[in-house]
């Protein structure tokens, strides 16, 4: 996304798909590429989980754990 959508923002909200890894990977990628914004205008962020109705399928594997989103917004 361009920076220039997100450059005087207030706050950010990204969201990962717990039944998909490679979101949360992505997630990374994303707190790094707003961290410059986040230093310069002290915006509020916050990581949302997305698909929680899942985690209880039998089908679904390689959930993404809590544990996990909360050490990285730590």
């Amino acid at each position: 996304m361009a920076p220039m959508y997100y450059k005087t923002a207030a706050a950010a909200i990204i969201c990962y798909d717990v039944s998909n890894p490679y979101s949360f990977e992505a997630v990374k990628d994303w707190i790094d590429e707003l961290q410059p914004i986040i230093a310069a205008n002290n915006i509020v962020l916050a990581i949302a989980a997305t698909k929680n109705d899942l985690a209880d399928e039998p089908t679904t594997s390689g959930l993404v754990s809590p544990q996990k989103a909360q050490e990285l917004a730590a």
